[in-house]
């Protein structure tokens, strides 16, 4: 019994590692595929970097990338995570949180949406966004902003 144990102990981490990529990727296709050339704003800490992104830029100027925003406005939600729930929560949130912002940053979506309906634009992104949230909780990990909450 305690091979068996090893090897699922061994292998845990790698699966956590691997539902973080997984997730990274179904967030950045959501967000630079649909959600951005549709001009929707997603939910949660994602959306409020959107929000604050469009802001900057219409206001002041200033192009602040979506990914930066994110990571900046989980650090205080990840102070509060390693304080209240623990260090491999933690751990496990920051690195779901950088890959993605990581593939927010390295996959370009189309100048202009795929459908022509912004609905089904926020439909198709907020499935492929959901199933990899889904996909990252159900293995375990945290994708930041609310779900720490």
């Amino acid at each position: 019994m305690g091979r068996i144990e090893d090897y699922f102990r061994q292998h845990e981490y790698t699966g956590r590692l691997s539902a973080a990529m997984f997730y990274a990727l179904a967030s950045a296709i959501a967000l630079n595929f649909f959600w951005t050339p549709g001009h929707i704003y997603s939910s949660g800490l994602t959306g409020l970097s959107q929000l604050v992104s469009t802001i900057f830029e219409r206001t002041l100027g200033i192009t602040v990338p979506v990914y930066i925003l994110l990571l900046v406005l989980n650090a205080p939600l990840l102070w509060l995570a390693y304080r209240k729930i623990g260090a491999r929560f933690t751990l496990f949130t920051a690195i779901s949180l950088v890959f993605a912002s990581i593939a927010m940053r390295l996959i370009a979506g189309p100048a202009t949406p795929w459908v022509a309906d912004p609905l089904m634009d926020a439909i198709f992104g907020g499935a492929i966004n959901g199933f990899g949230t889904g996909f990252a909780l159900r293995n375990g990990i945290s994708t930041g902003g609310l779900d720490i909450i």
